[in-house]
């Protein structure tokens, strides 16, 4: 089955959704911490839906965001706008294939105490899985919105009045460059970096290599889970291998494919030489 993007289809009610700017920008959105008002979430007032994984554990996101629709400058829907909505209100596909991923073949020893960035994060299943699993989690997406509208909601339904839990994340909004300019300055780096659904657009990939490369430990590990190809905008996993190979700073593995229907590919990036391995 092919893929594109498309939030809305015919059939839905646009009544019930909001409408972002229609105007496309052409600057970069300049990086922010965001910092949560309130350590909870009344869970009665709002719509959302809960995953229990093998392990019993209850990850909680706010449903309603599924229904968010924006239009481009000639009024037509579409599911991102270049400098102004790169899609963060839905719970794409690869979200959940990170999230399985992580709970089937992921040690929580391997998550406990680290320091985790997911990346483009939108709703966050896969940095709430780490959080509950014990790590310190960054959570980072282009529009601040999104992080006070969805990302914080989640954190808080999830951890449900838990101010320990809380304590243990950070928020950000910006431009991956800007962003990466940031972390600079705070000299942060991380033990796992996370990805999903961020490969869609190739002009974009140096820009988030570069904060792969800035921002991993040189023992750390980054997931990138992805579809194989976005038809209509033409990134995908074949095309940021094939960059990743040409930077020669990471080595490239596939861990894991899903089925034929919908294919996703979840991609492991590590360093190629560690500072341990010099000298």
């Amino acid at each position: 089955m092919s893929f594109k993007f498309s939030f809305f289809s015919e059939e839905s009610d646009a009544d019930q959704n909001t409408v972002v700017p229609t105007n496309e920008a052409t600057t970069k959105e300049d990086a922010r911490e965001i910092f949560i008002k309130g350590d909870t979430l009344d869970s009665e007032k709002v719509n959302y839906a809960q995953i229990k994984l093998v392990d019993g554990l209850l990850i909680k996101y706010i449903q309603e965001a599924e229904r968010h629709v924006i239009t481009d400058s000639s009024g037509c829907h579409t599911d991102l706008i270049p400098g102004v909505y790169e899609g963060g209100r839905k719970t794409w596909e690869c979200a959940y294939i990170l999230l399985d991923f992580l709970s089937e073949y992921i040690s929580a020893d391997e998550i406990a105490g680290r320091s985790v960035l997911e990346v483009g994060c939108g709703s966050s299943l896969p940095g709430l899985y780490c959080l509950a699993k014990g790590a310190c989690v960054s959570f980072q997406d282009y529009n601040k919105d999104v992080i006070e509208d969805i990302t914080i909601p989640n954190v808080q339904l999830t951890c449900e009045g838990n101010s320990k839990l809380l304590e243990r994340c950070k928020f950000y909004s910006g431009d991956w460059e800007c962003f990466s300019e940031l972390l600079c300055r705070k000299q942060i780096k991380y033990d796992i970096m996370l990805a999903s659904e961020t490969l869609y657009n190739t002009e974009s990939y140096s820009k988030l290599h570069n904060l792969f490369s800035k921002h991993i430990a040189d023992d750390g590990v980054i997931y990138v889970a992805s579809k194989y190809h976005y038809f209509g905008v033409g990134g995908g996993i074949e095309s940021f291998k094939q960059y990743v190979y040409r930077c020669g700073e990471f080595l490239v593995e596939t861990v894991f494919t899903s089925g034929e229907n919908l294919k996703c590919v979840i991609l492991k990036l590590t360093k190629t030489i560690k500072k341990s391995e010099v000298g």
